[in-house]
C-alpha cells in the first residue's frame, strides 16, 4: 500500500493530458528515453518548456509533408501539413536537446498517437497540441507495467514506427520557412 500511495500522489492534480505529460517529462531521470508521437504537433508553451528542461532524452515522431493527411489539400487545406511541420521546426529551434523524425512511408498518411517511455505507455486520442489540450475533447489512458513482454511489445510498436522515419535537421523544408510565416497571417 505504501509504494502505491507513493507512486499515485505524483497524479493527484492532474487533470489534463498536458499536465501529465509535464510530469512525466519533468520528472523523467537523466538518460531516460521518452518517445512522443503526434499527427498534428502544435505543442502549447508549457510542453515546450517541460520539453526544453527535461533530463530525458525525448524525440518526437511527426508525419512528413507527404505523409499528413491534408497533404495536396485544396486551397487553404494544402498548407496545413507545412504549418505544422513548421511548428515541429520552430520547437526544435526552442529545445536543441529534443530529436524530431519525420515518418514517411509510401502512400501511407501518419496519425499515430502516444507516448513510450521505459515501463509507461500513454494511449489515445491527444496529438499533444493547443487544439488538444484547449477545444477538443480528448481520451488518454497511461499504461505501467513492469511486465517484460508488454514493455518489448510496447516498444517493437515505437520502433514501427521508427523504421519509416528519418531526422529533421533546423535547416530542413527552406521553402516553408519563407512562405508559411506570410501565408499563416492571413489565416
Amino acid at each position: 500500500k505504501q509504494w502505491y500511495q507513493r507512486r499515485v500522489r505524483a497524479w493527484d492534480n492532474v487533470t489534463q493530458l498536458d499536465d501529465a505529460l509535464d510530469l512525466i517529462l519533468l520528472r523523467a531521470k537523466a538518460g531516460q528515453n521518452i518517445t512522443i508521437s503526434s499527427g498534428y504537433f502544435n505543442p502549447t508553451s508549457t510542453l515546450i518548456d517541460a520539453m526544453k528542461f527535461s533530463k530525458a532524452q525525448i524525440e518526437l515522431i511527426i508525419p512528413s509533408v507527404e505523409a499528413n493527411g491534408f497533404y495536396e489539400g485544396a486551397f487553404v487545406k494544402g498548407f496545413v501539413p507545412d504549418l505544422y511541420n513548421f511548428s515541429a521546426l520552430q520547437t526544435l529551434k526552442r529545445c536543441p536537446n529534443i530529436k524530431i523524425i519525420e515518418y514517411n512511408r509510401n502512400n501511407w498518411s501518419y496519425h499515430a498517437k502516444g507516448v513510450w517511455s521505459d515501463n509507461l505507455t500513454v494511449l489515445g486520442s491527444s496529438n499533444f497540441n493547443k487544439r488538444s489540450s484547449l477545444r477538443d475533447t480528448e481520451f488518454s489512458i497511461a499504461l505501467i507495467t513492469d511486465n517484460d513482454d508488454l514493455k518489448n511489445g510496447l516498444l517493437e510498436e515505437r520502433n514501427r514506427l521508427r523504421f519509416y522515419s528519418k531526422p529533421v535537421s533546423v535547416n530542413y523544408r527552406s521553402v516553408a520557412r519563407l512562405t508559411l510565416p506570410i501565408v499563416s497571417s492571413f489565416l
